[in-house]
């Protein structure tokens, strides 16, 4: 405390300063260790968790993968493949940023083994989608499936042409391991398939088939059999792909769970880590703090105390000064600047002592001149500008002959503002009551063209309708030329052909007479089908035996007898249906005949009334022809003059725009006007308040 008195206050203020500055300069760069250690904490934590983010959303993603996979394989959509992919690509970007926050490098290896295996299992299954889509096809509507049908029904149709039901019957066994295969992907239906493929050549090799159907059926059964080929080994291959691919989504489990599992491990100790050296680094930077408080506030108190109670002995003393007690000093002794203080204070109170007599008397005799000056003031500010001040020899005469000077030369200014605003009074009252004029001629301009304008837009609308009347009557007149220049090319090819007529019925009737012949012989080729029809049923029967004592190895050929018995009985009523309709169309022939005669007769009459109907309508198309040029004429001039008559209405209209935009401007500015009048009366009756000298 000694040391304190000795020092001056400057020199204890600059070592508390230095003081405090040092433990700011601590406490700051304890502060920006704290910062950048945090912020490098807040991104470490930040970066752990956005990895055990990362890892999540890759988690997700593989199990979305394995959801589009099963999809594809349950509802065979394209639309789960385009989800694989995108999925996929999802998967192996978060993968990427997984290895940008990686937190550790015994990572690596994991993360180059997962993306390996979901590379090799994205592939299988592209390559097993891809097979599906465009070789085998999503259904039987696509892909090489469709080939597939078409070679099917070729087949099909073929045989069932040629009418052989032991191939028919072989070519549904066919269809039937074929389904089967599809629906199982079985191996043993394949070697059924070619076992029947075999045997059915071998039918077509030893069928009564001509040699050309032979060769086309050949033909088509092979082109089936290979396309049936290259189908089965698609499924095969997708099968195989199928399985492939569940061995690797089971290889791959595995990898991303340890993956995932060690990644959460590792950012777990890594985050806890960070949360203990967080809390460390804060109880030292506290405990470093509170030390620096601790010599901050003694050194500081020892300043206080110093400065404080010299300053609180010159505040009694200026205390008791203020109050009258003019005898008190201070008596401070210390060799700082606040003893200096005192003593300057104490000598500054005796000359003050004695300068306040002197002092007392100038004031008397200045607080007479100021309440003249305050008089004449007053009687200024109540607008008499008439007052003159008297000039004394002390401070006050300059400021008295001032506020003569500007009384004088306010009276000039006002009287010259009260001359002037009567003056613009009197001007604007004239000048308002010519643009009550105007405004008044423009209202009756603005009516009448209103009226005009309306007279004009119901003219244009008139003409307007009368030229859209004018063109319609312009096109029915147009429409009525043309239909009956068709009119009258229909009547004259109507002429030639009943000519045509009365030539094709002469040659049908010859044609329905050879007809007639031709039925005497169908009759004789129906009784040799029935004779036919009746050896086959008979056939059928007996294969029918012998099919039943082949027991179990001649169901297929009891199969087709009964397909043969169907098709003798089916046979034999059409033959007995077809002799029937022969003797019909025997009967019917006849008739046609005889009616066919009296149609050539009718045909001949109506040729002849087509004949004059023809020439009438020639006169009728020359007189529409003139009708048409006429009204052509008369829209061409309708539209001439509505289109006139519009730009007439669009010139009244921008002339009744003009006509309010000059009203609306003629009444603004006899608003202006009335203001104008009103301010000059405001003005002159502001000047009149004052008391102006007389003018002479």
């Amino acid at each position: 405390m000694n040391l304190m008195r000795d020092l001056t206050v400057a020199a204890r203020l600059k070592l508390l300063g230095i003081v405090i500055g040092g433990a700011l300069l601590i406490v700051g760069g304890l502060y920006a260790v704290n910062s950048y250690l945090v912020n490098r904490a807040d991104e470490s934590t930040s970066k752990l968790n956005l990895f055990l983010e990362q890892n999540l959303e890759f988690k997700a993603s593989i199990l979305h993968s394995q959801v589009d996979f099963k999809d594809f394989l349950s509802f065979q959509r394209a639309e789960f493949v385009d989800s694989y992919a995108q999925t996929m690509k999802e998967a192996f970007t978060q993968l990427e940023s997984i290895r940008l926050l990686i937190p550790d490098t015994e990572l690596l290896p994991l993360l180059d083994e997962a993306r390996t295996t979901l590379e090799d299992y994205q592939r299988q299954f592209m390559e097993m989608a891809e097979l599906r889509i465009d070789i085998i096809g999503l259904d039987e509507k696509s892909g090489f499936r469709v080939e597939l049908r078409e070679a099917v029904h070729k087949v099909e149709s073929k045989l069932n042409e040629t009418d052989n039901i032991q191939l028919l019957a072989s070519m549904l066994m066919l269809r039937r391991h074929e389904k089967d295969f599809f629906m199982r992907v079985n191996e043993d239906y394949l070697v059924k398939h070619r076992e029947e493929y075999a045997r059915f050549t071998g039918l077509l090799d030893r069928s009564n088939l001509s040699a050309t159907d032979k060769r086309a059926v050949r033909k088509l059964i092979d082109d089936y059999r290979t396309k049936f080929v290259v189908v089965g080994g698609a499924l095969q291959k997708e099968a195989a792909q199928i399985d492939s691919l569940m061995v690797t989504e089971h290889k791959a489990e595995p990898i991303i769970a340890k993956l995932l599992e060690r990644s959460t491990k590792i950012a777990t100790d890594l985050l806890h880590q960070t949360e203990l050296r967080r809390t460390y680094l804060d109880f030292a930077i506290i405990g470093i703090m509170a030390a620096i408080a601790v010599i901050v506030t003694i050194i500081g108190i020892a300043t206080f105390r110093s400065i404080l109670n010299p300053l609180r002995t010159l505040r009694d003393t200026v205390s008791e000064v203020t109050y009258g007690n003019y005898n008190r000093r201070s008596q401070l002794t210390t060799n700082d600047e606040l003893g200096e203080f005192g003593r300057a204070f104490d000598t500054m109170l005796d000359d003050r002592l004695k300068a306040l007599e002197t002092a007392e008397r100038e004031n008397e005799e200045l607080n007479n001149s100021i309440i003249e000056l305050l008089e004449a003031v007053a009687q200024l500010s109540d607008r008499d500008l008439t007052v003159t001040v008297p000039i004394k020899e002390d401070v006050t005469g300059p400021v008295a002959d001032a506020m003569n000077m500007m009384a004088r030369e306010t009276a000039k200014v006002l009287s010259q503002i009260n001359r002037i605003a009567a003056d613009v009074e009197s001007v604007a009252v004239a000048v308002r009551e010519q643009g009550k004029k105007v405004t008044e001629v423009a209202g009756e301009e603005w009516r009448v063209i209103t009226d005009t304008l309306s007279q004009l837009n119901e003219a244009a609308r008139t003409m307007n309708d009368i030229a859209t009347l004018a063109q319609q009557c312009n096109l029915i007149a147009e429409k009525a030329s043309t239909t009956t220049n068709e009119a009258l090319e229909t009547v004259n090819e109507t002429v030639a052909g009943m000519s045509e007529i009365r030539e094709i019925i002469s040659e049908t009737e010859k044609r329905i007479k050879r007809l007639g012949e031709r039925s005497q012989e169908i009759t004789g080729i129906v009784e040799i089908i029935n004779n036919i029809a009746e050896r086959t049923h008979v056939l059928a029967l007996n294969a029918s035996m012998q099919a039943a004592v082949a027991g179990e190895a001649g169901r297929g050929f009891a199969v087709v007898a009964d397909e043969v018995q169907r098709l003798a009985e089916s046979s034999r009523n059409s033959t007995s249906q077809i002799a029937s309709l022969v003797s019909n169309i025997r009967t019917e022939t006849s008739e046609t005949m005889a009616t066919m005669n009296r149609a050539i007769e009718q045909v001949i009459a109506g040729s002849n009334r087509a004949e004059q109907t023809g020439k009438k309508m020639q006169d009728t198309m020359e007189t529409t022809s003139e009708l048409v040029e006429g009204v052509h004429r008369i829209a061409e001039r309708s539209s001439a003059q509505a289109e006139l008559t519009n730009a007439l209405l669009k010139q009244a209209l921008n002339i009744q725009k003009s006509t309010e935009l000059t009203s609306e401007e003629l009444t603004e500015q006899g608003a202006h006007t009335e203001n104008l009048v009103l301010f000059s009366k405001s003005l002159v009756e502001s000047v009149q308040v004052f008391k102006l000298p007389k003018a002479g």
